[in-house]
């Protein structure tokens, strides 16, 4: 279980892109649902930071690092890392 409670947020939310949009158009709505804080820390780890270095720079415990990690991966429908930077080239 996150400690932030990632997991009931990510259940009330609709994280649904609408049906007319174009794969990239998709990529670009499911990026703009993330915080700012969560796109920082994206952008971090597009460019190749670790989780470990992120968790250290925020003063975050490392369980709570991957926490957020995996609310971001839910939030852009991706699955891993490489498929995060794949998605981040295209928008």
């Amino acid at each position: 279980m996150c400690r932030f409670g990632v997991k009931n947020l990510l259940k009330k939310r609709d994280l649904t892109a609408p049906i007319y949009l174009s794969q990239v158009e998709v990529y670009r709505w499911r990026w703009m649902q993330l915080t700012e804080e969560e796109k920082k820390i994206s952008i971090w780890f597009v460019r190749g930071y670790t989780p470990r270095w992120v968790a250290e720079t925020l003063m975050l415990d490392r369980k709570t690092a991957r926490c957020i990690f995996k609310g971001i991966y839910h939030k852009l429908a991706v699955a891993d890392a490489s498929e995060l930077s794949r998605m981040y080239r295209q928008i």
